[in-house]
């Protein structure tokens, strides 16, 4: 699955979402790829969603960022390609 869109800090710290344009965002994790060093770049991944127990799918619903959008899900990036080193929306 791949996913395009501009990489944002997350809530916590050092957590990365990605924002789609349709608002989707999904909370991103690595080990193998500094996401940190792309924030604000517009970039498509390639990887998968991770599964989540029923308590935790309950506590992401109820989570909203600073600007009142939710975190669709956990998504495990493979491969990151740079689009633009800027971010349009």
């Amino acid at each position: 699955m791949s996913v395009t869109g501009c990489l944002v800090k997350g809530d916590e710290p050092k957590e990365v979402w990605l924002a789609e344009k349709d608002g989707r965002i999904y909370g991103l994790e690595s080990s193998k790829i500094e996401l940190n060093a792309h924030l604000g770049h517009k970039v498509i991944v390639r990887g998968y969603v991770l599964p989540e127990g029923k308590e935790e799918a309950g506590e992401e619903a109820q989570k909203q960022n600073k600007t009142g959008k939710r975190e669709t899900a956990d998504f495990h990036v493979l491969t990151l390609k740079m689009i633009s080193t800027t971010c349009t929306h």
